[in-house]
């Protein structure tokens, strides 16, 4: 029982980190230039992760 109430403390006060968090950056988020770099940023890194996987050696 108290394992399960320190967890659900320990989530709330996390969404409530994140909450806060994006509310400061969004700002950030919503400018049409820093949108097209968070793109570039992570399509670099899709294109990365396919890279290796398509790299990467099947072991069976």
């Amino acid at each position: 029982m108290l394992l399960g109430a320190t967890q659900a403390i320990v989530v709330s006060m996390w969404f409530v980190v994140v909450i806060i968090l994006a509310e400061h950056f969004k700002v950030f988020f919503t400018h049409a230039k820093s949108a097209r770099w968070l793109n570039v940023l992570s399509g670099s890194v899709f294109i990365a992760f396919s890279a290796k996987l398509a790299t990467a050696k099947l072991s069976l």
